[in-house]
Formats: structure tokens, sequence, C-alpha cells
């Protein structure tokens, strides 16, 4: 059957973002959708399924959407769809039958090559172009302009390995990084081409230079760029009516619209975090420490963790320690003390999350109850030690306020970093 032409270049639109999807992330197959998952990001945006081609809905979808469920749960992610809403047109129904709620309708906007229209050049704006040959430090600075520009703070700059992951999945697509008096203040990106086809994605500006026509001008170039490499069509799905606007003056022009559809998160099972002081909370501590031995394996110093197991709670007994336990829904989940290094400092060890109850924001809350019980029993800093290879214990550190200083255990082996945090 000849699909209709409007249909049809809807379904390679949808097939481009399989194939991108499939390029950066874990595929998964659950006929008649394909889940793709982040390998170490929870954000929803980033974790999806996608209808593997028209008229899923043609049967009962209550098996198949059960397994889906299960693989995202399985991984801790919420169970989310992203797909062009004529390509499957039984689908959200399907979907809202089984529990799921509409996340948003953007409009899907298309610019065959020839159509693009100029928009103005902003005056002492300068425009890098991102490949798989850029520095590093070139994709943290992109990175980082998104993360603020869509409102995703945080109090640490992105990670070497968050930019090289961009890096890698960028493949023959290309970004753009805008600086203005060399300050990075804009992004787009073009997505690698598949079929003949792009897709024109993050484009962002920050908040204090918005309005002067720069979304605009990425746009047009970005687009301008694909078309110079061979791309016969450029898509993007547009948030709102205002950047629909926006992407209509660089050429763009109404095609559809994609649909995402979320599960609505279930509650998220109580926290439980209690000082390990009795022989029940002492044994759950022990066998958390026990479990953080064994996952570092044969390193230096594993010895020693074992042997805090076993004389628990040894230097981190009140009044001068703190051993702290976390409880998910009853299941042990977590730990981390304190020992008293002197009058005014206290060391924090034991940091450990067990595998199965990471990335639920556990390690945080730990760190914040250890802070405010080391606070109130009159330290007045707090040290630690970790790994160079624990970079998300690093980043966790930095972001509570902790600072890298010089050695203070010389017997400590050669790779741990020492950070300090201040209390007063």
């Amino acid at each position: 059957m000849t699909l209709p032409a409007g249909l049809a270049l809807l379904e390679r639109i949808q097939a481009q973002m399989r194939a991108v999807a499939r390029r950066q992330y874990e595929a998964v197959a659950v006929p008649p959708f394909t889940l793709f998952f982040h390998d170490t990001d929870p954000l929803p945006y980033f974790n999806y399924a996608i209808p593997d081609g028209p008229g899923p809905a043609s049967g009962s979808l209550t098996a198949p959407l059960n397994r889906l469920e299960a693989e995202f749960h399985a991984r801790h992610r919420l169970p989310r769809f992203e797909f062009v809403e004529a390509c499957a047109p039984r689908l959200a129904e399907a979907l809202e039958a089984h529990g799921f709620a509409l996340e948003n309708r953007p409009q899907l906007m298309v610019c065959p090559r020839g159509k693009e229209r100029a928009a103005p050049a902003v005056n002492g704006l300068d425009i890098a172009t991102l490949d798989a040959a850029t520095a590093l430090r070139e994709f943290v600075a992109f990175l980082d302009v998104q993360r603020r520009a869509f409102g995703l703070p945080s109090a640490r700059p992105p990670l070497d390995e968050e930019a090289l992951s961009l890096r890698e999945t960028l493949g023959n697509g290309f970004a753009f990084l805008a600086r203005i008096a060399s300050e990075p203040v804009a992004t787009a990106m073009i997505q690698p081409p598949h079929d003949g086809l792009t897709e024109l994605v993050g484009v962002s500006t920050l908040e204090a230079f918005r309005r002067r026509g720069i979304g605009g001008f990425l746009s047009f170039a970005a687009v301008r760029t694909a078309f110079d490499r061979g791309v016969s069509l450029a898509f993007l799905s547009a948030a709102d009516a205002r950047a629909g606007r926006v992407y209509e003056a660089a050429g763009f022009s109404p095609a559809g619209h994609s649909l995402f559809y979320r599960r609505p998160e279930d509650p998220e099972p109580s926290l439980e975090i209690r000082e390990a002081t009795d022989a029940a909370s002492l044994e759950l501590a022990r066998t958390l420490v026990l479990g953080h031995a064994a996952g570092l394996g044969d390193v230096p110093g594993v010895e020693r963790v074992r042997a805090d197991a076993s004389a628990l709670p040894g230097p981190y007994a009140p009044p001068a320690g703190v051993l702290l336990v976390a409880t998910l829904a009853g299941n042990p989940a977590g730990c981390v003390a304190f020992k008293r290094l002197d009058g005014e400092t206290c060391e924090v060890k034991r940091m450990f999350v067990d595998p199965a109850f990471r990335k639920r924001g556990i390690a945080r809350a730990l760190m914040l109850k250890l802070l405010e019980r080391a606070k109130e029993r009159g330290y007045r800093r707090v040290r630690l030690g970790t790994l160079h290879t624990m970079t998300a214990a690093q980043a966790l550190y930095r972001d509570l306020g902790f600072v890298e200083i010089p050695r203070y255990r010389p017997n400590e082996h050669t790779d741990t970093m020492f950070f300090e945090k201040n209390l007063t």
C-alpha cells in the first residue's frame, strides 16, 4: 500500500528519530516498540520508547505495554513515549487506557532545502562549529549554556564524561556554540542525518540575551549548513506558538504534531535515615559496609573496610562520631559515617549506596543529614577522601560545597583525592 505523500514524509521523520536514538542510547526491543535508555542519566527526555512502524495499535497492547513498563522500572526510569501522531493514530488512545498521560503535543515543522529564509545577523555574535574533532572544553561550555537556558541549574559545571558522550554520539551531525564578547550565550545542534533528513534540536539562548534574534539566526545558520552538506530536509518540534513563529521566520512550516506521553510518577517509597546505635541498625550498617567492600574488589585499603564492618560502631560511635543508615521502604539502601580527626574536624567514611537504589537522591540525603549532625556536634569542618575514579561522588561533594584540598593523610594510596567543607 502506497502512503499519502504527507504521511510518507512523517514516516521518514519518525524513522530518523529512531535511527538517532539508536545511535545515542541503549536500544531494547519490545515489539511493536523500541525502548531507548541513556546509560547514566535518568532524565525522562533521555529515556523513551518509539513505535516500530505505522499502526502499532492494531491489536491489544496490554501485554507489550506491561513488558515495556517492566523494562523501564528495572532501570529506575519513568515509562515514556515520543512519536509522530499521524504515524500511530490509535496509539494515544491505547496509552491513555493504560494509564499514560499526555505530557506535550509540540508542533512538528519542516524546512525543505531551498526554503530556508535568511535571518538578520546579530551584531557581535560569533559562532563556533562543534564536531567530532572539537576540543572537549567546547562541549562542556555547550552543555553548560543548555543547562542554564533550559532551566536546569546545577552547582557544578558539566562533567567531562557528559561532554565526551555528546561528542562521541554527534557522528556526522554538528553543534553551534554562539558567543558575544567571548561569553557563551546560545546553542543549536543538527542531529546525524538519516535518509536525507535531519533534526534541528537544542536551540537555546541564555535569558539575558533573548529577544535579540539569536535563536532565529542560529536556526537559519544551522539548516543552511546542513543543506550545504547534502541534507534535503530539516525538521524540528516547536515547544509552543512563540517558538513556532521563530522557526517560521527561518523557513519552517507546520507538518503535523509529535506526541509525548509518560506514566505519572509512582509515589516514591518512603526514605528513612536514622543513626545506627541499636543492634538491628548496626547489623544493617554492617551488611551495607560489607557490600561496599565487595564492590571495591581488590583495591588497596579494602581490608580496612572489612575490618571496620566487623567492629562497628568503632570510631563512629557517638558523641564524637556518627553512623547513619538509610532504608527505602524498609530495605537497607545506603550508609555513611564520620569520625573525629581533631576537636574541630571530622572525616566522612563509609559512604555507600546499594546499586539497586542508586539515582534516587539517597547519597545526597545521607550527606545532608551527616553535615547536619556534624554541625550539631560542634565540628567546624568536614573532610573526606575519594578515589579518582569515583567521578559521580566527586560531583556530589562539589555540589554540596566541598572543595579539593591537599593530601591530609600521607599514608593513603596515591589515587585518592581529598575534599573539605567549612561548616561555619
